[in-house]
């Protein structure tokens, strides 16, 4: 009869483990879908947000323009610098 009851109990053991097991990766995989929707959410909020032209242009604006006008800026300092040292040389020669 042990014999019996320990083939009974494994085989009970073995059913409860997938039971376990498969309820467990569905919850999972609930969960990480959940989590998904929650970030494409977010996601499609913030890229319609970005998305809007006056955003566009601020953005253009701020990474081409702005460093553009900086950079022309300091080549003309630099050159107002030079032509100082230039026609001091000038002079001295």
């Amino acid at each position: 009869m042990s014999v019996h009851q320990g083939s009974v109990d494994s085989y009970l053991q073995g059913i409860i483990t997938k039971t376990v097991d498969d309820a467990s990766a569905e919850q999972a995989s609930k969960e990480a879908k959940l989590k998904v929707k929650n970030i494409n959410d977010f996601l499609d909020k913030v890229e319609h947000k970005k998305n809007k032209p006056e955003v566009l242009i601020k953005d253009l604006v701020s990474s081409f323009l702005i460093p553009d006008v900086d950079r022309q800026l300091l080549m003309r300092q630099t050159q107002f610098e030079e032509r100082k040292y230039l026609e001091a040389a000038r002079k001295t020669i």
